[in-house]
């Protein structure tokens, strides 16, 4: 209780002088997320047409779309999509995107920032368009890329059985109003295309030779009791990531008020990725005008080692494992050996009740392995999931009452572990917006899937207390900071001991329209590791990392715009390290052009792992790439795009690193090379 008591304590000395005003630097962050970029900057960021978000826009339109779809874009906070449609509401359909920027309760800069992925649906009398209008939706991509390097970095004897080059097709369809159907084919580089039948391959895979398949098959309809169905690959995101979340990705970054949750429960999934992702069938009916039904099923492959034990009782062979192999590559035979090893299953369902001011919702899922998972013998593993089935259920809620919005979740596992998430977000002024997050994730629940904001990558074994704000003190120029404190009452991975940290972030930012933008951005994080010269009687040492970035976006003139941003970072754990990162864009994007050029030139001087910065490139449309760089030397990459009048889009792009001590092996020979090269070429075609 004391220690309880005296963390409060400590949390609201950060925190009074952060809504003072008073920046105090205390803290940095590090997520498998925020440490490749603030996901939701590269969201902004990003070409609006390179977006990938598995969903219906750019195009969304802002007449026609209800808070549901609002929820896809992540930079939009509750109260921003309930500002929106109450504008429409009480004046009528939006006559132009520049209307937004009238909208009581949305902030300019978001305004601006949502003009890039929504529509309006006017046509020039200002008349509603109709809604049968489909031309567009319908899309194919096919994308061909070939690295000049080995992917595998540690041992320069392994050799890959399939070609450099990396294959990818991907569809999407509408049949009529109500039918959507699409299918993805792909193939990693290293990656032999497998027509012999071999290596527990489906039907598709058998016949195509790719890798990874996968098919999507959706129905839809306005109609009160029929239910939107999903056969095949799909997204499941319930409450607030304790469960299961496999939605945008969340992170502590310069976006501060961005801490709730929210996506559709389920969602088609058109992307070739090979994780985060359900194979089954799901459907949601509307029981009543305030209640809906969700059900999801899923069956599908999963990559692990097994290891057989002879049991000496009765002399029966057990198979066992210890861990998923998430990264999708079977390059070599060993990686293919432990390709779809065991079958996961997820099954469940969400009830939610609609009120006038929010929703609540009650979940359940329960998980199944083919094979008993049974970890190693560490102490810190000792209250994780071991088994083959997980039962985990929860109840989420969020409620929304003008400038006020809370929100939360509370989960149980089958064990009795608990786990429980809070927070509120609080528009005290129209200049200012604070939030507070509270979270207990108790070090005995178990859970596989869970995300959720947190210090963990699994919402295990953590206390923390997160409290942000944005403030707009004057016009264009916006403040975003937050800290964060939490505590591992139990010994976790390199911990031996309980353990706690802090990180602090404040980002200050002057953005006009047509103009550019300009923010300064300064990190601070102390966790506790252990020491690694103490291997006989470890102990708890600090681990400081600092970062600070400067960060400059103009438009030179119509048409040509101009990036540059300087990064520097500071680890101090056993031994000092630091890096620094400078990188320049140019984009040229006429107005009413058929083509457009992106290019950045990089340079780096990164001491090691700890020191390792993260930023996030341009690509060809539905992929995205936020590469780490150590060492020291260059980085350019070009993007050429061409759009044909009726015969799609052509994008070309190619990526070029030298480093003057590089660790990657060249293909054709093995031999150490300091210089890589990576071609891609798609083309896509909406129609």
């Amino acid at each position: 209780m004391k220690n309880a008591t005296l963390h409060s304590f400590l949390f609201c000395i950060l925190f009074i002088p952060l809504l003072s005003g008073q920046q105090k630097l205390d803290g940095q962050i590090e997520s498998d997320w925020t440490l490749k970029d603030d996901p939701a900057d590269a969201f902004q960021h990003a070409d609006p047409a390179e977006t990938e978000t598995g969903g219906t826009f750019p195009g969304l339109d802002i007449n026609h779309c209800d808070d549901a779809e609002l929820m896809k874009l992540p930079f939009l906070l509750p109260a921003h999509r309930q500002a929106i449609l109450l504008h429409r509401q009480k004046y009528g359909p939006y006559v132009s995107l520049f209307e937004l920027q009238a909208v009581q309760g949305l902030p300019r800069s978001i305004a601006q920032t949502l003009q890039q992925y929504v529509t309006c649906g006017l046509t020039a009398q200002g008349e509603l368009a109709p809604l049968a209008a489909e031309e567009g939706r319908n899309q194919l991509a096919l994308r061909i890329g070939r690295g000049s390097a080995l992917a595998s970095q540690s041992d320069s004897s392994i050799l890959f059985d399939g070609s450099p080059l990396s294959l990818s097709f991907r569809s999407r369809f509408y049949v009529g109003r109500h039918i959507q159907f699409g299918f993805f084919l792909e193939k990693d580089t290293g990656e032999p295309f497998l027509w012999r039948g071999q290596y527990k391959q489906n039907t598709i895979q058998r016949l195509s030779g790719f890798d990874n398949t996968g098919c999507t098959l959706v129905f839809s309809s306005t109609h009160k009791r029929l239910p939107v169905i999903i056969a095949g690959a799909y997204t499941l995101c319930l409450g607030q990531g304790l469960l299961v979340w496999q939605g945008f990705p969340m992170g502590k970054g310069g976006a501060a008020m961005a801490i709730q949750k929210l996506a559709p429960v389920i969602r088609p999934k058109f992307s070739p990725s090979e994780s985060q992702k359900m194979q089954g069938l799901a459907a949601t009916w509307v029981l009543h005008p305030r209640l809906q039904l969700t059900l999801f099923s899923s069956v599908q492959g999963r990559d692990a080692v097994i290891t057989t034990d002879t049991l000496t009782d009765s002399q029966r062979i057990q198979r066992t494992f210890t861990a998923f192999d998430t990264d999708g590559y079977h390059r070599t035979k060993t990686e293919m050996a432990v390709r779809n090893n065991l079958h996961l299953g997820q099954h469940g369902f969400q009830l939610k009740r609609l009120f006038a001011t929010g929703t609540v919702g009650a979940n359940v899922l329960l998980t199944h392995l083919s094979v008993p998972m049974i970890r190693n013998k560490a102490v810190y593993k000792r209250f994780q999931f071991e088994g083959n089935q997980l039962i985990q259920a929860s109840v989420d809620y969020r409620v929304q009452w003008n400038q006020f919005s809370v929100f939360g979740e509370h989960a149980v596992s089958q064990n009795g572990g608990l786990s429980t998430i809070t927070g509120v977000q609080l528009s005290v002024h129209r200049s200012l917006d604070i939030c507070l997050q509270l979270r207990y994730f108790g070090r005995n629940y178990q859970t596989l899937t869970g995300s959720t904001l947190g210090e963990s990558s699994l919402p295990i074994n953590e206390n923390g207390q997160y409290a942000g704000l944005e403030w707009r003190p004057v016009p264009n120029v916006i403040t975003n900071a937050y800290t964060d404190l939490w505590q591992h009452p139990w010994p976790g991975y390199q911990r031996t001991s309980p353990a706690t940290g802090r990180d602090f972030l404040v980002r200050c930012m002057w953005r006009k329209k047509r103009w550019g933008e300009v923010y300064l951005q300064y990190k601070r994080e102390m966790k506790q590791a252990d020491s690694e010269n103490d291997a006989a009687t470890p102990r708890l040492k600090a681990q400081l990392t600092s970062r600070l970035r400067g960060h400059i976006q103009l438009m030179l003139a119509p048409g040509w715009q101009w990036r540059c941003r300087a990064e520097w970072s500071f680890y101090h754990h056993e031994d000092a390290e630091k890096g620094f990162q400078f990188f320049q864009d140019i984009i040229y994007k006429p107005m009413a052009s058929n083509w457009s050029v992106t290019a950045r030139l990089a340079l780096f001087d990164i001491d090691g792992y700890g020191s390792r910065i993260y930023s996030y490139e341009h690509d060809v449309m539905f992929t995205s790439s936020i590469p780490s760089v150590q060492g020291q030397g260059s980085r350019f990459y070009l993007v050429l795009r061409k759009k044909w009048a009726k015969l799609g889009q052509t994008e070309i792009r190619w990526s070029a690193t030298k480093q003057k001590n590089a660790g990657s092996e060249s293909w054709a020979s093995g031999q150490a090379s300091n210089f890589t090269t990576e071609l891609t070429g798609q083309w896509s075609w909406q129609f």
